[in-house]
């Protein structure tokens, strides 16, 4: 059996350890004449005793009449100091590792500086407003790294890193994810290219498809805009688009997660070529993405229709008065005849 040697500090913080236990859980302690107790030191008759045996090898324990055993005790298993609260042969109400700083609760060997076993963590408060509560990391030189936040009926992700680190990302593995950037901007997909995670370039940028149930609405009031004009020529800018099916390059660009499958539609550079407005380009994965909106195509094909009905309207006009013309002439023709 080893030797293990107290000094005076130790033995002070294992017995405030101990006495300071036993009035939490309010116990009934036995005295120092528990046989299993090999090597102890009765400090008297209801106090914690200090033993020494092949077991634990040393510490404070205290113990009551139904095996519930709460201390700082020492193990020649693992060479670690432990605070241990609970029933003999059960997982322990609390266990502190004194050797690597860990806490379990409900859990003897903690993998974490705070371990849980098979429970959770509350925070209550009376406050419902005007300050803040919740859960806060920093680094060794106390530089604010984010937190977890409720003030009031509102709750708060928040990351305090600065530049490219200063993004939170929520995932359920290392890619697929939902990140909010250091623009602010929200991403949906795959944004962890060569392991350098990208910023959404658009408020909600998605990278995959996407389905809604219900509508997809933009704001289009009046009293929101200005320089208010009439399309025109939209007809014949339609005329020159060309429209073409096509296949996405997966395998070349597999990071924008692009569909699969034909497509349908038109190319961004031709139609930069006719309708500028509605080309944008972005920089992704080293190189520019140009961009459609096809949203703004309806009102190119509604003027473009309207157009179109215009010239029908006209033709008709013109074929009315062509029908009526030689109905005049048949009718000039029948009344010479008939002479």
């Amino acid at each position: 059996m080893k030797n293990l040697k107290f000094n005076s500090e130790r033995i002070f913080l294992i017995t405030v350890f101990t006495f300071s236990f036993s009035y939490l859980i309010n116990a009934q302690w036995t005295n120092a004449t528990n046989t299993e107790h090999t090597g102890t030191a009765q400090l008297n008759s209801n106090s914690p005793v200090l033993y020494c045996n092949a077991v634990f090898n040393g510490g404070i324990i205290v113990e009551e009449a139904n095996n519930f055993r709460s201390g700082l005790r020492y193990s020649i298993q693992d060479e670690k100091w432990r605070f241990r609260a609970g029933k003999i042969n059960t997982y322990p109400k609390m266990t502190f590792n004194m050797d690597s700083g860990r806490l379990g609760i409900g859990y003897d060997d903690p993998d974490e500086k705070l371990h849980i076993w098979e429970g959770g963590a509350k925070i209550s408060t009376s406050s419902t407003g005007g300050s803040t509560h919740g859960l806060e990391w920093f680094d060794l030189s106390n530089k604010y790294l984010g937190g977890i936040f409720q003030y009031g009926s509102l709750m708060q992700l928040k990351s305090g890193s600065t530049g490219d680190n200063n993004r939170i990302l929520l995932s359920t593995n290392d890619h697929r994810a939902m990140i909010f950037g250091t623009n602010g901007k929200v991403g949906i997909g795959e944004f962890l290219v060569s392991g350098i995670w990208q910023d959404p370039a658009e408020e909600l940028e998605v990278r995959g498809n996407a389905m809604i149930t219900g509508e997809l609405m933009a704001a289009s009031d009046k009293k929101l805009k200005t320089n208010i004009n009439d399309l025109h020529g939209a007809l014949a800018s339609i005329n020159l688009l060309r429209s073409v099916d096509y296949e996405l390059l997966q395998n070349e660009y597999s990071d924008l997660n692009l569909p699969g499958g034909k497509q349908y539609g038109f190319l961004a550079q031709e139609v930069e070529e006719i309708l500028p407005d509605l080309v944008k380009t972005y920089t992704k994965l080293g190189t520019d993405i140009k961009a459609i909106n096809y949203t703004q195509f309806i009102p190119f094909i509604t003027a473009a229709i309207q157009e179109l009905d215009n010239v029908i309207m006209d033709q008709r006009s013109e074929m009315k008065q062509q029908k009526d013309l030689i109905l005049s002439l048949i009718e000039r023709i029948e009344n010479l005849e008939n002479k």
